[in-house]
């Protein structure tokens, strides 16, 4: 008989030492995730498009058009995120690359029109790519054709996406 209670008494004190286990474990919160944007229909741009750009030295060229290069892909990457945006987000974070391309190019075309295409300072450098990316990304024709007189010729042909296509092939077509 002491050996049954015995028995007994170990099962109930495992039965309570697992209903504490299970109680202690931090109970899954539910509700909607939050958005990783906020959800606005009113966009800004992340530079003014009236941006001063008088007397930058090259340095100051090259940084800036990093930075515009930097905005131009920051909302891309997040549609193209692990976080799969809603459909809502997606629509915001559209807005936010057009608001951004439209600034973007207008900066940059106001550089170009003051300083000439930007070059790499050093062989590491990427400034043209980046210049290249943000002029490749205009989504209206009439605002690419007034970078066209300035763009080397070389970038005119130059391949940077997948199916491989040009600025020139691009805008094949538009007049």
């Amino acid at each position: 008989m002491p050996e049954r209670n015995l028995f007994v008494g170990l099962n109930l004190f495992l039965l309570l030492l697992v209903s504490l286990c299970v109680q202690a474990q931090p109970t899954p919160k539910t509700g909607p995730p939050k958005p990783f944007l906020p959800l606005s229909p009113y966009v800004k741009p992340h530079h003014d498009p009236g941006l001063s750009i008088a007397n930058l030295t090259p340095a100051q060229r090259s940084d800036l058009i990093a930075r515009l290069y930097q905005a131009d892909q920051r909302y891309r990457i997040a549609l193209s995120s692990e976080k799969r945006p809603t459909p809502d987000q997606k629509q915001h974070l559209w807005r936010l690359i057009h608001a951004n391309d439209k600034a973007n190019a207008a900066i940059l075309l106001n550089l170009i029109k003051t300083y000439g295409w930007p070059r790499n300072r050093t062989p590491a450098d990427s400034t043209e790519i980046k210049a290249y990316v943000i002029v490749w990304h205009v989504s209206e024709y009439d605002r690419y054709r007034r970078f066209e007189p300035y763009l080397p010729e070389g970038l005119k042909h130059q391949r940077l996406v997948y199916p491989p296509l040009s600025l020139a092939e691009k805008w094949k077509g538009w007049k």
